[in-house]
């Protein structure tokens, strides 16, 4: 029960930061825009809180979530990003198709669970890496693709 209280919390935690990311990223030219010409505005992110902030501190937190966007990507090696390569490409593909020959525990199962560690990938349906499963790219991946490609794609 207590390993679940954790994941519950880790999950929480991970959705603010992915939901707070989205926001500065998808926003970020009107926000720019905004903020040059005020010193603070509200933010009310859909279903969640209004947010007061300055311009300065905007900046201060697109700053700190790029940074640790960029932790995020510097643990996934080449084999990893070729794996989200592959995925990018395809419109369906199912971890039979990324990995004919799939295992629990092995190194392409290794990356498969680093790409979703990095918020980038996940099974369509709920539950744990098996062959059947079709793979999806999550928004908050998207959102990476978008400004992190070069890092991410290295061969596009």
């Amino acid at each position: 029960m207590k390993e679940l209280t954790s994941f519950i919390e880790l999950v929480i935690s991970l959705f603010w930061a992915t939901v707070s990311l989205y926001v500065v990223i998808e926003y970020r030219k009107p926000l720019t825009q905004i903020a040059s010409r005020i010193r603070t505005f509200r933010l009310r992110i859909p279903n969640g809180p209004e947010l007061e902030i300055t311009a300065d501190d905007a900046f201060k937190l697109a700053q700190n979530l790029l940074e640790e966007v960029d932790e995020l990507i510097k643990n996934l090696d080449d084999k990893d990003k070729d794996l989200l390569e592959q995925v990018c490409r395809s419109n369906k593909i199912t971890v039979e198709d990324l990995i004919p020959e799939f295992k629990r525990d092995s190194p392409e199962h290794q990356s498969l669970r680093k790409l979703r560690d990095c918020q980038l990938i996940k099974p369509k349906e709920p539950g744990q890496w098996d062959s059947k499963k079709e793979i999806i790219v999550k928004p908050f991946g998207r959102i990476l693709l978008k400004i992190r490609k070069e890092v991410l794609l290295p061969s596009h």
